[in-house]
């Protein structure tokens, strides 16, 4: 049954990286989110797979951004993403 819930994190990380390449950065999120979840649940906090998802909600994070014009915005968003960023690189 693990190896199921597994693959389905894997399958919305993937979807979620799809979306960010799509140039769809929140629906990106919400995929990663999700896989986060699962990922924390499954095998911690301190598991690679929990790091690269934080990796792929920070690359998220800064795609949406570019993509926004304001600077206010954009500047919490990236502290958002380094968080997530050096939470990927706490476990690594």
């Amino acid at each position: 049954m693990a190896k199921y819930i597994a693959d389905t994190a894997q399958s919305q990380y993937r979807i979620g990286s799809v979306l960010d390449q799509m140039a769809n950065p929140q629906a990106a999120l919400e995929e990663h989110f999700k896989c986060l979840a699962i990922r924390e649940s499954l095998v911690g906090e301190g598991h690679l797979d929990t790091a690269d998802t934080y990796y792929g909600i920070a690359a998220a994070t800064l795609h949406n951004q570019t993509r926004n014009n304001n600077r206010k915005s954009n500047n919490y968003k990236a502290k958002n993403a380094l968080k997530h960023d050096r939470n990927c690189l706490a476990i690594r």
